[in-house]
Order: structure tokens, then sequence, then C-alpha cells
């Protein structure tokens, strides 16, 4: 019998060698040829495609007649951080294809997390110019004044 066996994980299986979390023999076995995929967060320069490659799919299951997103919206995406990766990404354009009234995904169709979410705090390594930082207040503000009427 000729077996292959494609196996992924969101662990460092090396650290959880050394742990002994892992077995050694296994990781071995396993380690023919490795294929790192950076998280989602890492690589926001094919978020916008793969949101769309997304959207196409899912708009065509649901007979949806959505062609794309608002730039509210889609910026929204570009600023959210992605901890569920590709498929929170693929969850939220589900849920927003299957609310969204019209024929593009807006703010309003997003998932709350990702609608209200704020960017992550300024560290040395990411240093955001004082206009987004501006903008991003401003936006929260407006957020918060909407969310707030009846």
């Amino acid at each position: 019998m000729n077996v292959r066996v494609i196996a992924a994980t969101n662990r460092d299986l090396a650290e959880e060698v050394a742990e002994r979390r892992f077995r050694r023999d296994l990781f071995y076995r396993l380690r023919v040829v490795e294929i790192v995929v950076p998280p989602l967060r890492d690589r926001p320069e094919d978020l916008e495609s793969l949101a769309q490659m997304l959207l196409d799919r899912v708009a065509h299951q649901m007979h949806r007649t959505i062609t794309g997103y608002t730039p509210a919206a889609l910026e929204r995406n570009l600023r959210y951080h992605w901890p569920g990766n590709v498929r929170e990404l693929e969850n939220a354009v589900e849920r927003a294809c299957a609310l969204a009234l019209g024929d593009v995904i807006d703010v309003d169709d997003l998932p709350t997390e990702i609608r209200g979410h704020r960017p992550l705090p300024v560290t040395p390594d990411n240093v955001r110019p004082l206009y987004e930082v501006e903008r991003d207040y401003i936006l929260w503000a407006l957020d918060s004044i909407t969310a707030a009427r009846p």
C-alpha cells in the first residue's frame, strides 16, 4: 500500500516536540515537505482578493447577485486582525452574504466583532500615522452615536 499523509496544524510542532507534547518520531515522519502559510493578519495584501473570491463562491451557492463590498466594509475587513484566519473570513463572508439587502456587502452586514473592531494598539513595529488614528477615532465616535440611537 502506498499512502501519503497531508497534515495541518496551527501549532509550532518543533516547539511541541521540544516540550515533549508531540512525539519526535511522528514529527519527523510527517515533516517530509513543509509548507508554512502565514496567518491572514500577516498578509493583508491577500485579504481583498481572498474576500472577493469567497464572496463570489458563497453568493453563487446562495443564488445571490452580490458583486462586492462597499469601500467602508472592505476597509473594516482590512483593519480586522482575523484571529480565526481564513475560516473566520469565510464565515464572515457567508454571514454578510446571507444578511445583505443590496448587491454589495456593507458594514452593517459584517459580524459585530468586525464592524466594531478597533485597530491593534501601536507598538514600535506598528506605528500608525496620526491621520489614521484620528480617522479611527472619528469612525468610532460616529459608530457610538449611531449605535445609541433607537
